[in-house]
């Protein structure tokens, strides 16, 4: 396996690092992110959600009256794991425009892409995302463990790093570093005994990546920027792209339905609570004024 390893020199030493001005429309802000559409697990569970979704009964007027979900059932579990992959893409626009993200980038020839590429004055990572879902988390070394399950975390990081080294080294015409990080998401706890790469969580990963010291000058960030956002680097389809785009597209409205439906049904649940509160003091105030209607002339109320 090629190594792909921490980059540790300082602007100074990169003597061998290329200089260039990118082309005018190449992608080097992080706030427009590059979506390149792979053809592996990013924004897979957006994917497996609306599969499952596909088979769900349209909803009828009087279920969305009264706020009834329109997911799917087998799709619950999907929706949650596709929440976190675009959390951690809104968490990745949240960098400053020194930085570029490439989305859903293929390496090799099985299938797998890169979760996501960030490259930036604090190096160039390949980002490897796993869901957590609430449970805890352990890793160290080469090892890592999600509850009481043994998990290939860090060897897929490792493997996707070396692979994206790889393609952009070959298009960039010379070695370029690259450091594979391990995003986790939603863990109840995470736990780490020196891992065999960088770990971090989700939530934070923007400052984190901020945080890094400065391995590459601007001129350098924004030569490799231009390589990465070339199709050929990474011998991407440009199809897959317009259909990740419309994917997500797509789940932003079954996003905003599901959530439409879950504030409609939180005020039905208060007005049918006002309701019961005023009932109940209509009739208070109605026993009350029937008591005083029987009451004897002169009899004093009952304290």
């Amino acid at each position: 396996m090629s190594t792909t390893v921490r980059e540790h020199t300082t602007p100074e030493q990169q003597s061998t690092e290329p200089v260039a001005t990118p082309a005018r429309g190449t992608a080097t802000r992080a706030d427009a992110t590059a979506l390149h559409a792979g053809r592996g697990t990013t924004y897979g569970m957006v994917r497996e959600c609306l599969r499952v979704q596909a088979f769900a009964r349209p909803r009828t007027r009087f279920s969305r009256f009264l706020g009834m979900s329109p997911l799917h059932p087998e799709a619950r579990n999907a929706y949650e794991a596709a929440l976190d992959e675009l959390a951690v893409r809104e968490e990745l626009q949240k960098l400053g425009s020194e930085w570029t993200v490439l989305s859903g980038v293929p390496i090799g020839a099985h299938d797998d892409d890169v979760d996501h590429i960030v490259l930036g004055p604090g190096g160039i990572f390949s980002i490897s995302v796993k869901h957590a879902a609430d449970a805890t988390v352990w890793v160290g070394g080469r090892s890592a463990v999600v509850g009481d399950q043994p998990v290939d975390f860090v060897r897929r990081a490792q493997s996707e790093g070396a692979s994206a080294a790889r393609s952009l080294s070959n298009a960039a015409g010379g070695p370029v570093q690259i450091t594979p990080l391990l995003v986790v998401s939603r863990p109840a706890s995470l736990t780490l005994r020196d891992p065999g790469v960088a770990v971090v969580a989700a939530k934070g990963l923007a400052t984190w990546l901020r945080r890094q010291r400065r391995v590459h000058s601007p001129e350098a960030v924004a030569y490799y920027a231009m390589v990465a956002a070339e199709p050929d680097t990474w011998n991407l389809e440009p199809a897959l792209v317009e259909d990740t785009l419309r994917d997500l597209q797509r789940f932003d409205h079954l996003r905003h339905d599901v959530e439409a439906a879950a504030v409609r049904r939180r005020a039905l649940r208060v007005a049918s609570g006002a309701g019961l509160l005023a009932a109940l003091a209509g009739g208070r105030t109605a026993a009350s004024s029937h008591l005083r209607a029987l009451r004897p002339a002169g009899a004093r109320a009952p304290r």
